[in-house]
């Protein structure tokens, strides 16, 4: 038999012979005793392992995790390497021990482990490496994470070639769209005349029964309230209003801006509200930039709440009618070879 192993061997028998000789034994010297007789752990000092130590002994005996507890001393790298391959050993503690890279390494491999996880602790980087591993984790993406737009762009960008098939963004739609909605004085440039006091207690509660109620009032002064919350992105806002009264937008703004603002900057849904309430005009301008901005769209989407491809919902069939019935073809491509329909199916399977 070799020294080396002759000499382990011979520590064995002393330590059975008399446990008190477990002082006289080195770290590196327990992991070779415990992986060939696990049975005497507990008569191993926890202190005598290092991290290095501790982390062969448990890769190699995992049944021995719970005599040693504490993994402090280990790196969030070596304690998510030892939890993936030792699914057994997760405890709350050791999760707790987790950055995140290791976060993302680790739900790569134990995607069940996604509701235990500190969320904040994934940064872009480790967005992206999880995204990259496992797309569909996508679900429990939180843009609140990512107040900077090129952190959260830098997050999504493998998700986005993975949905659209393209590498990257497609710079080109989203600088056209841009500088569309930038012509769109009406809506980026305030309104200089004095805003009626009546429309103020609605700046203070967002409450859109009031200011439904006070537009019949002052139809003027409903049209630049309505116009500011759209610059403001008050989607909400407006959601409860259409609730309210489903036609007051369209008696108070004008078809394009309905059209170009909603398409290129609301949600889904408003998306569709301004579609099905415009018709042919609606039509006619989708047609007129070849679906570029429902590509745009779907971009916006998954850059604000990719949650909501994992799921399709019905909101994509609904878009798909009301384009058909504004006699606009879904099916149209754009510059990029995207239409409506193909944008959509590569969600439905990619996810």
């Amino acid at each position: 038999m070799p020294e080396k192993t002759m000499s382990i061997q011979k520590k064995i028998d002393l330590l059975n012979a008399a446990p008190e000789n477990a002082a006289m034994i080195t770290g590196s010297e327990w992991v070779k005793i415990l992986i060939e007789q696990p049975q005497l752990a507990e008569l191993c000092p926890a202190d005598a392992l290092s991290s290095d130590d501790l982390f062969w002994l448990i890769l190699k005996r995992p049944q021995l995790h719970n005599h040693f507890p504490d993994w402090k001393r280990m790196s969030p790298i070596k304690v998510e390497h030892l939890l993936a391959h030792h699914p057994e050993t997760v405890t709350n503690q050791r999760l707790a021990l987790l950055d995140g890279t290791s976060w993302a390494l680790l739900l790569s491999c134990l995607p069940g482990l996604a509701d235990r996880c500190d969320w904040n602790k994934l940064n872009a980087s480790h967005w992206s490496i999880l995204l990259d591993k496992c797309p569909e984790m996508i679900r429990f993406w939180d843009p609140d994470h990512f107040p900077e737009q090129p952190d959260r762009r830098r997050a999504l960008d493998w998700f986005y070639s993975h949905i659209f098939h393209s590498g990257k963004y497609d710079w080109q739609t989203m600088c056209m769209l841009c500088e569309l909605t930038k012509r769109q004085s009406e809506l980026e440039r305030p309104v200089r005349e004095v805003e009626n006091g009546l429309f103020r207690i609605c700046d203070e509660t967002e409450s859109a029964e009031t200011f439904v109620m006070l537009s019949m009032m002052n139809p003027a002064g409903a049209t630049n309230f309505l116009r500011k919350k759209i610059r403001q992105k008050k989607w909400d806002f407006i959601r409860r209003v259409i609730t309210l009264q489903p036609d007051l937008l369209t008696k108070r703004l004008a078809p394009e801006t309905l059209v170009l603002y909603f398409i290129m900057n609301a949600p889904a849904d408003l998306a569709l509200y301004a579609i099905q309430k415009t018709g042919s005009f609606a039509g006619e301008y989708i047609d007129s930039c070849k679906c570029n901005c429902f590509h745009a769209l779907f971009i916006r989407i998954a850059e604000a709440d990719p949650k909501w491809f994992v799921n399709p919902p019905e909101t994509i069939t609904a878009l798909s009618d009301a384009l058909i019935h504004a006699g606009c073809d879904p099916d149209f491509g754009n510059l990029q070879h995207y239409s409506f329909h193909s944008l959509a199916e590569a969600i439905k399977k990619s996810l």
